[in-house]
């Protein structure tokens, strides 16, 4: 930055402090105020892919698709650390090694691939909270699959009864809520309104 200068705000190059027409795009200092219609000031502006997108006035939606991927994500997270310390603390001399590795480093990688896992659904969480439209399919997969996949019974065994087959269907229910609000979403991020 140029001691005493100022910032274009068409361009965001900086310019002297004598300068009365930006040197990059020509923008007179004096009209850096004013936004006209479709100008690259205004294209520059926070937000101006979001306006007059249905999905930005859906936050409230957004934030409940993304509370659980962000409580799952920090359930990874802390897991996953947890699984990594241990496995250093642990003494696995008897155990048998698994996929030719010794049981502590491929305790160690599951750990990390946990902690990773939890970081990236965060990472998605943020996303949809940012109306990212990628994010919105990403997560409408995802809750399909494992709403799917809980129906079907691919992680519980059909037998199981009691506290886990309650949290299984809660789950499968909270995947179901996530598919529809995802959904939502993405179907709202193609539709436009127009903007004064």
């Amino acid at each position: 930055m140029i001691e005493g200068g100022w910032i274009c705000r068409a361009c965001w190059r900086p310019n002297g402090p004598r300068e009365e027409v930006c040197y990059r795009c020509h923008t007179p200092r004096d009209q850096q105020l004013a936004v006209e219609a479709g100008s690259l000031k205004e294209q520059t502006e926070p937000g101006y892919e979001l306006k007059g997108r249905l999905d930005a006035d859906l936050s409230i939606l957004a934030y409940l698709v993304a509370w659980p991927l962000r409580v799952l994500g920090g359930l990874g997270i802390t897991i996953g650390v947890s699984i990594a310390l241990l496995s250093l603390l642990n003494s696995a001399e008897d155990r048998p090694d698994v996929l030719g590795m010794p049981f502590n480093t491929y305790l160690t990688l599951f750990g990390i691939f946990v902690l990773l896992f939890g970081v990236l659904q965060i990472f998605l969480a943020r996303s949809v909270r940012r109306h990212a439209q990628w994010a919105y399919g990403v997560v409408l997969l995802i809750s399909v699959f494992w709403f799917i996949s809980s129906l079907l019974g691919l992680y519980l065994p059909a037998s199981t009864e009691g506290a886990a087959a309650s949290s299984a269907t809660f789950s499968a229910w909270i995947y179901l809520l996530m598919a529809a609000g995802s959904a939502a979403l993405l179907l709202t991020s193609f539709i436009r309104r127009e903007v004064e």
